[in-house]
């Protein structure tokens, strides 16, 4: 762990990391996979924010996405480090950056939200200032066989 990584580069994200970052991205969470690949092409096309890629030996390792909303609302989001690559201090780094480019942009509010199991971003998150908000309970059930009522209440 420790300080970011020897030769980590930290820049915008180009049009040909596209296919490496989305190879990683491909499951980050089992069963779902990621949204980077339904929003990759629009956050290479945003003008406003910034869409980060941390580089290792020419090849991309981590990401995030710094969405300016305007009126000076800032979401971060998309933060990821490739699998085999983690624990070594990427996000840190990343978020260094996200931090450096903040101070430039200088919103009025920044937020960013994660899955309360999602310990490494929340300890980070905390690290540089950012406090819970909100909570909320993810929940999911498939539908009842059968007849689907068409009776409506009301």
């Amino acid at each position: 762990m420790g300080g970011a990584m020897r030769g980590l580069k930290l820049r915008d994200a180009r049009n040909a990391d596209k296919k490496v970052v989305l190879d990683f991205c491909r499951n980050t969470w089992p069963g779902y996979g990621d949204f980077i690949p339904q929003v990759w092409d629009r956050w290479i096309r945003q003008r406003r924010g910034r869409f980060i890629v941390a580089e290792l030996e020419g090849q991309p390792v981590g990401i995030a996405k710094i969405t300016d909303f305007g009126y000076g609302e800032i979401w971060l989001e998309g933060l990821r480090v490739d699998p085999r690559h983690r624990r070594k201090g990427i996000a840190r780094a990343i978020n260094r950056e996200v931090l450096r480019t903040l101070k430039l942009i200088k919103p009025r509010v920044a937020r960013f939200c994660t899955a309360q199991s999602n310990r490494a971003s929340r300890k980070i998150g905390s690290q540089y200032g950012f406090s819970v908000i909100a909570r909320f309970r993810y929940y999911w059930d498939e539908p009842r066989r059968g007849r689907i009522s068409g009776e409506v209440v009301g």
